[in-house]
C-alpha cells in the first residue's frame, strides 16, 4: 500500500510526541528544574518503537493474504510484542494513548461517512434488523453473565460488548465480492451504522456504573437519555442545518485557496466543542466525535477533502488502536489452563455472537427462484446477511477494556469476552468468504447452463428476451420487492438487482433490474455466436416483424412497471433490450481505444494472453480468464467472461488456446472498423425506440447486405 508522505509524518510525529512526554515524566529529576525543560529518549527506545510499528503493519498485511482483516494481525502483533508476552515495546501508555486518538478519529470518520440517503432508502428493514439483533445480543450476553454469577453491572458489560457488528471486519469482504452496490450490501451497511449508534449509547450507560457511590435508577437513565437526545437534536442539526449554513453562508465568502484550511479549522472547532460537551452531559465523548463528523457528512467539499487527506492517517492510527489499546490489554496467559475462561467464552460464542445470525430473517425476497434451480439468490442473501452480522470488531474490545479498567468485571471474565470477540473477528470472515465463493460458483454454473440452453437446446435458434429496467425514484422503500412480485405474475424473472444513490438528503434512488422474459423468444443474432460456425440470420421482413413484436412486448413490460411505480414518485424510467450472452458486446469492451487514443492491436492482445498464461502452456481456462480480466481492470461481468470463453472455444473443451484467442480477437478488430460506417444504427438490437425501425427502412438492399456481412 502506498502511503502519502504527510500521513507518515503525522503518524510518526504523534508517536515521537507522546513517547517524549512520557519519557520526560518518567525521568525528570524533581530536584533539577532545568531538566524539566528537556525531552530525552534513548536510541534503543526509538528503535524499538520503529521496529514495533513496522512489524504491526506487516503482520496485518500478511493476515490479508489469507483472508483475514488486517486488524486481526494488528491485535496479535500487539499481544506478541507488548506486555502480554515479550514486553518488547517501551512507552506503553503513550502508544495506548495514540491508539485512543485513532479510535476518536475513527468515530469522526464514521460520522462524516454517514449516508443519509442510504439510511432513508434502507427503510424499516435495516432499522429493525439492527435494533433487533443488537438487543438480542445484549440481552443474551446479560443472561449468560447472570447465569455465571455476575452482578447486573458485570452482566450488562458483557451484553454491551456484543451489541455492535464489526463493520471493519465484514464490509471489506462484501466490498471485495462486489456486493456493496447490491440491495443486501446496502442493507448491511445501513444496519452497521445504526449499530454504531446503539453501541455508543450502551457504552455511555456502562460508564455511568463507575462511581464511588452506588448509582440510583435515574443515574442509569441519564446517559441513555443524553446519548439518544444528543444523537437526535445534534443529528438533525448536522444533517439538515449545518450543510445549509456551511455551503450557503460560510464557504461562498472564503477565497478558494483558503477553503480547505477553513473547512479543516471548522472540523477542529466542532470536535473541540462536541467532545467535552457530550462527556459533560454524561454521554460518551465518542458520540461527540461521531456527531462532529456527521456535521460535515452532507457537505460535499468537506467529505471529499477528508477522504483525500485524512483516510491514510486514520488507517495508521487505527493500526495503533488495535495493536496497543486492544492488543496490550489481552490477558493471553489466562487462556492457558483456565477452565472458566474457556467455558464462559464458549458460551458467549454460541449465544451472544451467534444470535445475530437471526438478522437473515429480515432479508426481503427480491428475485424469484426457479423450480429446480441450482442457484438460490434469496438463500445466498440470507446467509451473507446472517454471517456478516455475526462479525465482531474493535469497539466491543474497547467496551470490555473499559469495564475491566473500572473494576466492573474481573480479569477472567474479561479474558472470556476477549476470547469470544476474537472468534467473532477471525471465524465469520472465513465463513462469509466461503458462502460468497460457493454461491458464486453455483451462479456461474447456472449461467453456463442458461448459456448452453440459449445457444444449443433450441433447434430453431431462439433465445429468451432480456430487458434492463432503469428506474429513479424519490427513495421510498419497497419498489423493488413490489416490482419483482408483479413481474413474476407476468412470467418475468428478475435475475439481478443493482441499487445506488448519491449522499444528499433529498436524493433519488437508482434501481437497475435485469429481467428475463420467459414468455417471449427471439432469434439469436450472429454476435451471440461469434467465433462459432452456426449462425442465425433473418430476412429483412422477418427482422422488422420481430422488432415490432419485441417493441410491443417491451412496451407492455414498461406499462406493467409504471402501474406499480405511481406511489413511488418515479422521476425517470427507461427500459432497454440487452443480451447477456452477446459475445459482440463483451469483445467491444476489449477493443475500445486506449486513453491515449490508440486502438489496441492484435499484438497487444497476444501479449495479454501471454500474461494470463502464467504456466506458459498456451491455454487458459475460465478462472484464469476471469482473474486476468480483473487484474487488467477490464469492466466485464461474469456473464461477459462466460460468453467470451464460449465464443472463442471452438473445440468446446472449456479451454482457450492461443490460436483460438488470436483468431476471434483479429476478426473482432476487423469487424469493429467496418461497424463505424453504420455507427448511427450500431445499437439497433439494444435500445428499443421507434427511430430504430426508421433507420433500418432507410437502408438500401446493398447496405443491408453489407451490414449483415459485418455481423
Amino acid at each position: 500500500m502506498m502511503l502519502p508522505k504527510n500521513a507518515i509524518q503525522l503518524f510518526l510525529s504523534c508517536i515521537i510526541t507522546f513517547t517524549s512526554v512520557i519519557g520526560v515524566r518518567g525521568n525528570v529529576d524533581d530536584e533539577d528544574d532545568e531538566k524539566s525543560f528537556t525531552t530525552q529518549v534513548t536510541f534503543i527506545e526509538m528503535y524499538s518503537v520503529i521496529i514495533f510499528i513496522i512489524t504491526v503493519y506487516y503482520i496485518g498485511h500478511i493476515g490479508t493474504l489469507i483472508g483475514l482483516p488486517p486488524l486481526v494481525g494488528h491485535v496479535f502483533a500487539g499481544i506478541f510484542l507488548g506486555p502480554p508476552l515479550l514486553n518488547f515495546v517501551p512507552y506503553v501508555k503513550a502508544l495506548v494513548l495514540t491508539g485512543e486518538i485513532g479510535l476518536t478519529l475513527q468515530m469522526f470518520e464514521a460520522g462524516i461517512e454517514v449516508d443519509v440517503a442510504l439510511l432513508r432508502n434502507s427503510g424499516t428493514r435495516a432499522i429493525l434488523m439492527s435494533i433487533t439483533s443488537a438487543m438480542l445480543a445484549t440481552g443474551t450476553g446479560i443472561s449468560v453473565g447472570i447465569l455465571f454469577g455476575l452482578d447486573f453491572q458485570g452482566a450488562y458489560a458483557i451484553g454491551a460488548t456484543f451489541a455492535q457488528t464489526g463493520n471493519a471486519v465484514c464490509l471489506p469482504v462484501l466490498r471485495n465480492a462486489g456486493l456493496m452496490s447490491t440491495h443486501v450490501g446496502q442493507m448491511i451497511l445501513a444496519a452497521t451504522v445504526i449499530d454504531d449508534m446503539i453501541a455508543l449509547t450502551l457504552l455511555s450507560v456502562l460508564l455511568s456504573f463507575v462511581s464511588d457511590q452506588s448509582p440510583s435508577v435515574i443515574d442509569y437513565f441519564i446517559p441513555c437519555i443524553s446519548s439518544i437526545g444528543s444523537l437526535m437534536i445534534l443529528g438533525v442539526f448536522a444533517i439538515f442545518l449545518a450543510p445549509l449554513i456551511i455551503d450557503n453562508h460560510i464557504l461562498p465568502k472564503i477565497p478558494n485557496k483558503l477553503k480547505k484550511f477553513v473547512l479543516f479549522l471548522m472540523m477542529v472547532v466542532v470536535a473541540a466543542a462536541y467532545l467535552p460537551l457530550l462527556r459533560y452531559i454524561k454521554a460518551s465523548y465518542l458520540i461527540g466525535a461521531f456527531l462532529s463528523g456527521a456535521t460535515f457528512s452532507q457537505v460535499k467539499s468537506a467529505h471529499n477533502m477528508f477522504l483525500a487527506n485524512g483516510t491514510d492517517v486514520i488507517t495508521w492510527l487505527n493500526m495503533l488502536f488495535f495493536a496497543c489499546t486492544i492488543g496490550f490489554q489481552v490477558p493471553i496467559k489466562l487462556f492457558f489452563g483456565n477452565r472458566k475462561v474457556w467455558i464462559l467464552g464458549s458460551s458467549l460464542i454460541f449465544t451472544a455472537v451467534a444470535i445475530k445470525f437471526v438478522s437473515a430473517v429480515f432479508v426481503p425476497k427480491l428475485q424469484d427462484v426457479e423450480k429446480g434451480s441450482i442457484y438460490n439468490h434469496h438463500r445466498r442473501n440470507q446467509l451473507v446477511t446472517g454471517v456478516a452480522m455475526t462479525c465482531r470488531g474493535g469497539f466491543g474490545l474497547l467496551i470490555a477494556a473499559s469495564a475491566l479498567s473500572k473494576g466492573i468485571i474481573d480479569a477472567e471474565t474479561y479474558a472470556s469476552i476477549i476470547l469470544a470477540i476474537l472468534f467473532g473477528i477471525l471465524v465469520p470472515p472465513f465463513i462469509l468468504n466461503f458462502v460468497i465463493e460457493r454461491y458464486n460458483k453455483l451462479r456461474l454454473k447456472k449461467l453456463d447452463q442458461d448459456s448452453e440452453n440459449s445457444q444449443n437446446s433450441k433447434s430453431d435458434g431462439k433465445m429468451n428476451l432480456f430487458v434492463h429496467l432503469h428506474v429513479e425514484t424519490r427513495g421510498e422503500w419497497g419498489l423493488v420487492e413490489k416490482l419483482t412480485k408483479k413481474m413474476s405474475s407476468a412470467d418475468l424473472v428478475v435475475e439481478r438487482v443493482e441499487i445506488s444513490n448519491s449522499r444528499t438528503v433529498n436524493t433519488n434512488r437508482i434501481n437497475d433490474l435485469y429481467i428475463r422474459d420467459n414468455a417471449t423468444t427471439i432469434s439469436q443474432s450472429k454476435e451471440t455466436n461469434i467465433g462459432n460456425e452456426r449462425e442465425t440470420f433473418l430476412t429483412r421482413s422477418n427482422m422488422v416483424k420481430e422488432e415490432k413484436m419485441v417493441e410491443k412486448r417491451i412496451q407492455d413490460i414498461l406499462n406493467l412497471a409504471l402501474k406499480e411505480m405511481k406511489q413511488f414518485g418515479a422521476t425517470e424510467v427507461e427500459i432497454t433490450q440487452y443480451n447477456p450472452y452477446n459475445a459482440n458486446d463483451t469483445l467491444d469492451a476489449l477493443v475500445l481505444p486506449r486513453r491515449n487514443g490508440q486502438e489496441p492491436s492484435l499484438e497487444f492482445f497476444s501479449n495479454m494472453f501471454e500474461i494470463f498464461d502464467k504456466d506458459g502452456d498456451g491455454h487458459i481456462d475460465i478462472d484464469v480468464l476471469r482473474s486476468g480480466m480483473i487484474d487488467a481492470n477490464f469492466d466485464i461481468s461474469d456473464e461477459g467472461i462466460d460468453v467470451l470463453l464460449k465464443s472463442m472455444d471452438k473445440d468446446c473443451n472449456n479451454i482457450i488456446s492461443f490460436e483460438e484467442w488470436n483468431t476471434v480477437i483479429e476478426k473482432k478488430i476487423v469487424l469493429k472498423k467496418k461497424e463505424r460506417r453504420f455507427s448511427y444504427i450500431g445499437t439497433m438490437d439494444k435500445n428499443i425506440r421507434s427511430s430504430t425501425l426508421m433507420h433500418i427502412q432507410q437502408l438500401s438492399e446493398n447496405d443491408l447486405e453489407d451490414l449483415m456481412e459485418d455481423y
